[in-house]
């Protein structure tokens, strides 16, 4: 369940609790939302330069304008290479958009061998089976 912050605009603003039937995701507020996991492998890219806050968020971009989702509804997990996988934290703070936007467009051509990624989409509930289909599908990968 996790924590969200109901006035991220309030400094003085403390953390509440997410409630259990619901989903906080990203400390966000509470949804109803389904988890849908899955990956993508693209390749020229190592797991360090995915876990760079600006490629992470391209990525992030990325995944959500392929499910139809907000980008704050996506959550990178682990990027994986033949050396073993390492776990990922999306962040959105102090991004330069000019250089994720650059790496957005260059994602595009990367999706072969190399670095996997995995990611979840928190889908609304109504929406969770169809986004699961598109991704068996390949759509995302």
């Amino acid at each position: 369940p996790g924590e969200y912050v109901s006035k991220s605009n309030d400094p003085s603003a403390q953390c509440t609790p997410c409630p259990l039937s619901k989903t906080c995701p990203n400390g966000g507020p509470p949804i109803d939302a389904s988890r849908v996991e899955s990956e993508m492998t693209i390749t020229g890219l190592t797991p360090a330069q995915v876990a760079d806050p600006q490629v992470s968020h391209a990525l992030v971009l990325e995944v959500a304008s392929s499910a139809g989702v907000d980008s704050s509804l996506v959550s990178l997990t682990e990027s994986c290479d033949s050396s073993g996988c390492n776990s990922l934290r999306s962040s959105t703070r102090l991004l330069d958009i000019a250089l994720v936007e650059g790496w957005q467009q260059q994602l595009g051509y990367r999706r072969q061998k190399g670095t996997t990624v995995k990611f979840v989409v928190y889908a609304p509930v109504e929406m969770a089976a169809a986004l699961s289909q598109t991704m068996t599908e390949d759509a995302i990968r």
